[in-house]
């Protein structure tokens, strides 16, 4: 019923690159592979940095043994989206199949770095959570995203803090690092669509 759904929904909006990836996960799930594949390549043609995409089709890579390919593909998925754990995560996998173990070792540290980020990151949620006004918690997540990458989100916290208080300094300085991020170069919107971790 989903798979129906979406394949109808991409018919009517095929431009609509979220609805492509989720319907070539539906494929993919439903064992309908080459179908899958079909659309995420014909997905990462038309938008060479949406990561997530670049995700999923190098798993496929991975399953079919094509190692080389899959490293290509997630090496470009980790430079569109810094903070995509499964690209980094498959990564590591894809060097570690073509026998590269050193240079599978960065991938992982940067996984590894990034889930130590977003356990910091959930307590800083958790704080907002239990008292919404906590401004040093907001600023402290949006640090965090930053430093992941995450720059939508840490943009989020930043403005967030500083509705409730224009003249934060250290939000203050947080925009001012997102904004020198923006002006070095506008990105890819679905560059940070990451898709999950892979097992």
């Amino acid at each position: 019923e989903a798979g129906r759904m979406l394949r109808e929904s991409h018919e009517h909006s095929p431009q609509r690159a979220d609805i492509a990836l989720q319907l070539a996960r539906c494929e993919i799930e439903a064992g309908r592979v080459p179908e899958a594949r079909a659309l995420l390549q014909e997905l990462v043609a038309d938008h060479p940095n949406f990561a997530a995409a670049l995700v999923e089709l190098s798993k496929l890579d991975l399953d079919d043994g094509q190692y080389e390919q899959a490293a290509e593909l997630l090496s470009r998925a980790v430079t569109a989206d810094p903070s995509s754990d499964a690209a980094w995560y498959n990564l590591a996998i894809a060097r570690e199949r073509l026998g590269r173990a050193d240079e599978a070792a960065e991938p992982l540290a940067k996984w590894n770095e990034l889930q130590q980020a977003r356990l910091r990151l959930r307590e800083q949620l958790d704080r907002i959570k239990s008292d919404p006004a906590d401004i040093d918690a907001r600023v402290t997540a949006g640090e965090i995203c930053l430093a992941i990458g995450d720059a939508a989100q840490a943009l989020r916290h930043f403005t967030a803090a500083l509705g409730q208080n224009p003249d934060h300094a250290a939000a203050l300085e947080g925009m001012n690092r997102l904004n020198n991020l923006s002006t070095a170069g506008a990105a890819d919107p679905h560059a940070t669509q990451s898709g999950g971790i892979r097992p």
